[in-house]
């Protein structure tokens, strides 16, 4: 996508923001995957067939270096937040700032998270600047239909029809 988007005829708002959103899932799937096996290929464009079993492997430095670029270049095209009931699941904003601040966290980047996380958070008791808050009754948390909450700062829909409604 990254790769064909820019070449496509449509409104330059709407085509850096699915770029942004783009960078953005491939920065949370690298994190993943660094995480749980060091050493992966870094792989930033699509293969040929020719290319398949020569990828070698990046250095866990690399990867993460990435994944903060893919990030931090990405936050200003979202939006602040989106409409639950037609934009729920939709990356935001406060959504990208929590997956940076834990990929410094897990760099031991300490204050960097820490400014990220704060920024996301807002004052405690409060309302964040991306409209995250703390629900009143924590047993709301727990019910089924609860979904893209004031507390959601990052969520997948799923369904059990196989397709999301």
């Amino acid at each position: 996508m990254l790769v064909k988007l820019p070449g496509v005829p449509m409104d330059e708002t709407k085509k850096a923001r699915f770029t942004s959103e783009a960078k953005i899932l491939r920065a949370y799937y690298y994190f993943n995957l660094v995480r749980m096996f060091k050493n992966v290929p870094l792989i930033l464009e699509p293969l040929s067939p020719s290319q398949y079993y020569s990828v070698t492997q990046a250095d866990p430095a690399d990867v993460y270096a990435q994944i903060e670029s893919d990030l931090t270049s990405s936050i200003d095209n979202l939006p602040m937040t989106v409409n639950a009931d037609t934009d729920g699941g939709r990356l935001t904003q406060g959504a990208a700032r929590a997956i940076l601040g834990k990929v410094y966290l897990y760099q031991g980047k300490n204050s960097q998270a820490a400014a990220e996380f704060a920024q996301v958070n807002g004052t405690p008791g409060g309302v964040s600047q991306y409209g995250y808050s703390l629900l009143d009754n924590y047993n709301d948390l727990w019910n089924f239909s609860n979904k893209f909450n004031s507390e959601s700062v990052l969520e997948v829909s799923h369904s059990a029809q196989g397709s999301i409604s």
